[in-house]
């Protein structure tokens, strides 16, 4: 009688094709001190990040564990840095929760509950292992090149961290230009309508959806795809020359 065979679990079956990965650098008092001496983070924030840097040299583990998309042949636009938690919870079930830096926007993001106020210790740990081992990419698509040696943080409180790597709403003008150029290159009218539509008017449809399903600012397979569309109106209307359709969706 022929028995069933078992299946092993997803995280079995990936262990067939794992490759032993190289320990990355660790991060240095000496970074986060220069943070410190630069203006970039404030004294009691260097205390946290230092706090937490030798809480994962005792618990004989990384502090900082970076994962670069690009040395596996996608794109370069997002890099995700695990940080030590020394702690379990739903966003850190392993002890790391993740920071995702984009690097051309330069916004830094972190799954912890983290504070309205500032940015989360594990948002500061990642600045300061990119500050050291990847400098470059705290200064891409910035405005200006920002020189870390004439930084001034006697201004600085303790409740008080630099304005470079705030978190804001405001939009810059690198992503002003990603925008303009994305209009450009793919939603513009053409210099010339085909013969048909200056003939006949195309139907107008009751939903309107996007027609890309990877990020339009990175090429190849990426990292996130595009989450699900959400409706954003039930009201939309477009006007004709003779006609006026409304209650469109989008």
């Amino acid at each position: 009688m022929a028995m069933a065979t078992g299946r092993e679990c997803m995280n079995l079956e990936r262990f067939k094709i794992f490759k032993s990965q190289q320990q990355p650098p660790l991060l240095q008092t000496t970074s986060i001190k220069e943070m410190f001496e630069n203006g970039l983070i404030s004294s009691s924030t260097k205390e946290e990040c230092r706090q937490l840097k030798d809480k994962a040299t005792r618990d004989e583990t990384t502090c900082v564990y970076p994962f670069f998309f690009e040395e596996h042949g996608y794109s370069g636009c997002i890099v995700y840095l695990y940080v030590y938690t020394a702690k379990v919870d739903r966003w850190c079930s392993f002890g790391r929760t993740r920071v995702t830096l984009d690097t051309v926007t330069g916004k830094l993001t972190c799954r912890c509950k983290g504070n309205k106020k500032r940015m989360c210790v594990h948002i500061y740990v990642s600045m300061c292992w990119t500050f050291q081992e990847k400098q470059h990419l705290l200064r891409v698509n910035m405005d200006k090149d920002i020189d870390f040696t004439d930084t001034d943080n006697d201004s600085l409180t303790e409740d008080t961290e630099p304005g470079l790597f705030q978190r804001n709403d405001h939009i810059t003008s690198v992503q002003i230009r990603n925008i303009a150029e994305y209009m450009w290159k793919s939603k513009r009218m053409p210099p010339k309508l085909p013969e048909e539509m200056q003939n006949t008017a195309p139907n107008i449809p009751q939903k309107f959806s996007q027609e890309e399903t990877k990020c339009p600012y990175c090429p190849g397979p990426t990292p996130p795809d595009l989450s699900q569309e959400k409706q954003v109106t039930k009201k939309g209307i477009i006007y004709g020359i003779l006609t006026v359709h409304k209650d469109l969706s989008a």
